[in-house]
């Protein structure tokens, strides 16, 4: 399936992450399915888990932003993803 590098954003760039990729594994109407791949992982802190629930500024420290727009869409979906499963 289709490979996609995300890019880091330019006021907080990584300090040890090198890359991140999202894979799309499947999709139909209602589902996406990803795969993340993270270079220079290794001294990345995962929070324990928090709890579902809402939070603030996670793309600050623990999270991952996907902008995903549909082919031929004017609009797009926003994606937040936190370890912590906030």
């Amino acid at each position: 399936m289709e490979t996609y590098s995300l890019i880091p954003h330019p006021d907080h760039p990584p300090l040890a992450v090198t890359s991140v990729e999202a894979r799309v594994i499947s999709h139909d109407a209602n589902w996406l399915r990803l795969r993340w791949r993270i270079e220079g992982s290794g001294k990345l802190f995962i929070p324990p888990f928090a709890g579902k629930g809402r939070a603030g500024d996670l793309w600050k420290t623990t999270c991952f932003e996907a902008f995903i727009q549909p082919r031929g869409g004017a609009g797009y979906v926003e994606l937040n993803l936190s370890p912590s499963e906030r």
